[in-house]
């Protein structure tokens, strides 16, 4: 009995490696945190509102490619989601909400035993738009739309926290900058408090 009870916990643990990619020798590890949520922006003399949705306002913080067997890895914004497959926006607060905000086609080559960072003085925000959502302090994980070959874990800084609400404008995005900064001086690219 003690047998068929070890074998079980053996291919729970497989099978939970391989569906979190936990055991992957070329795991790539993305940080992230998200900062706040809004129904609505101002910025650059445009707007927009959705009182039927919500845009989730994240940060990167780092890309990690550490892995055993590590090869290069681009990261690609564009394959960031939320697990009801939004990705991220490529239109309103993205694109005027400089110098905030990262490039809306935004790629970093990260290569082998390397961890990257966004540079200082880059926007390091993105904003994914969630339809049917209006809860205010709702926090939301991401994941990644990996390529053949490619194992990408998303890993949140602190999925406790509360983000902020607000209308995206300047005032907005100066508080999450701050809260941006603080993430930064808290923990690693790897997502490990400091």
């Amino acid at each position: 009995m003690t047998f068929l009870l070890r074998r079980a916990a053996m291919a729970v643990i497989a099978i939970g490696c391989l569906s979190l990619g936990a055991c992957d020798k070329n795991l790539v590890k993305v940080s992230y945190q998200q900062l706040g949520n809004a129904q609505s922006w101002n910025l650059e003399n445009k707007s927009g509102g959705d009182a039927n949705g919500m845009w989730r306002i994240y940060m990167l913080r780092g890309v990690v490619n550490d892995g055993e067997n590590a090869k290069p890895f681009t990261f690609d914004l564009s394959k960031v989601a939320l697990k009801n497959g939004a990705v991220v926006t490529s239109a309103g607060p993205m694109l005027h909400g400089a110098p905030f905000m990262l490039p809306v086609n935004f790629k970093a080559p990260v290569a082998p035993k390397v961890a990257y960072t966004v540079p200082y003085g880059s926007g390091v925000m993105f904003v994914i738009k969630e339809d049917g959502d209006t809860d205010k302090a709702a926090y939301s994980t991401l994941t990644y739309k990996s390529a053949s070959g490619e194992s990408v874990l998303m890993v949140p800084l602190d999925s406790k926290a509360t983000p902020a609400f607000g209308q995206i404008d300047q005032a907005f995005l100066n508080v999450l900058h701050s809260k941006q900064n603080t993430y930064e001086n808290t923990y690693q690219p790897s997502g490990d408090k400091n």
